[in-house]
């Protein structure tokens, strides 16, 4: 299985190229991705951020951190089933 991720999706084609294919989109699907659970996923953490924007009263502050935070409870959520 190594061999064949080691060329790359792109690089690949015929038998190669389906089962990296077959392997990625399980995979994903796995994690929730083309699901609605995972929209309400990621809408919570928007609404959760709006939330604190607002909070902030207009204050200067880093979007880096916001950022990161809210693409971490995302993947948290989807990996351990809570926020």
């Amino acid at each position: 299985m190594y061999l064949i991720f080691c060329t790359g999706v792109v690089w690949q084609s015929g038998h190669e190229w389906k089962v990296a294919r077959k392997f990625t989109l399980k995979a994903l699907r796995d994690f929730g991705v083309g699901k609605t659970s995972l929209e309400e996923k990621v809408f919570r953490e928007i609404h959760a951020a709006t939330d604190f924007l607002k909070a902030t009263d207009g204050q200067p502050l880093d979007p880096r951190l916001l950022t990161s935070m809210i693409i971490a409870n995302v993947i948290y959520d989807i990996v351990f089933n809570k926020r």
